[in-house]
C-alpha cells in the first residue's frame, strides 16, 4: 500500500496485517485471518485508485461487502451505502449521487464498475459535513429508513 493511500484512510483499518494470521472473522465456513482481509483490502483498494472517488456499495451481511467498505475507507473514498436488497432504493442512490465507483456482489464475489475514470466530484474541503448537510433527506426518498 502506498503511503498517499496510508495517510488519506481511516486510521483502524490500516493496521490490519499488524495482527497476522489471528482470525478477523469467522463464519459457519470460512475463517479469515487479519493477514488474508488485509490481503483482500489491499487488492480492492488498488483497482479503487489513489484518487479520491465517490464509490457506492450495494452492502449485505457478507465477507465482500466489509473488505469493500475497509478498502474504501483505507483509500480515503468518500462511501455511500447502499441497501443490496432494494433495488430501488439503490437505483435511486446511484441516480442522485452519481457515484465514480458502483462496488456489488455478484456470485460471491465483489463487482466493480468504474463509471468514470478519476471523479467528476469535488471533495469537501475539512471535516465531513453534519447530516443535514449532505442530502439525507435524498435517503428518505429513496426508500431507505432510519430507526
Amino acid at each position: 500500500m502506498t503511503a498517499q493511500l496510508e495517510l488519506a484512510g481511516v486510521p483502524f483499518a490500516w493496521g490490519l496485517a499488524d495482527y497476522g494470521d489471528t482470525p478477523a472473522i469467522i463464519t459457519d465456513r470460512v475463517t479469515v485471518t487479519y493477514r488474508e482481509l488485509a490481503r483482500r483490502v489491499d487488492e480492492l483498494g488498488r483497482q479503487l485508485g489513489t484518487g479520491r472517488r465517490l464509490v457506492a456499495l450495494a452492502a449485505s451481511n457478507d465477507i465482500e461487502s466489509l473488505v469493500a467498505y475497509l478498502a474504501a475507507l483505507v483509500g480515503g473514498h468518500p462511501l455511500i451505502l447502499l441497501p443490496e436488497d432494494k433495488p430501488s432504493a439503490w437505483e435511486a442512490l446511484v441516480a442522485a449521487y452519481d457515484p465514480d465507483v458502483v462496488l456489488r456482489p455478484a456470485n460471491g464475489e465483489m463487482s466493480l464498475v468504474e463509471r468514470r475514470q478519476g471523479s467528476r466530484h469535488e471533495p469537501a474541503p475539512g471535516p465531513c459535513p453534519a447530516p443535514e448537510h449532505v442530502g439525507f433527506d435524498r435517503f428518505a426518498e429513496a426508500g431507505a429508513s432510519f430507526p
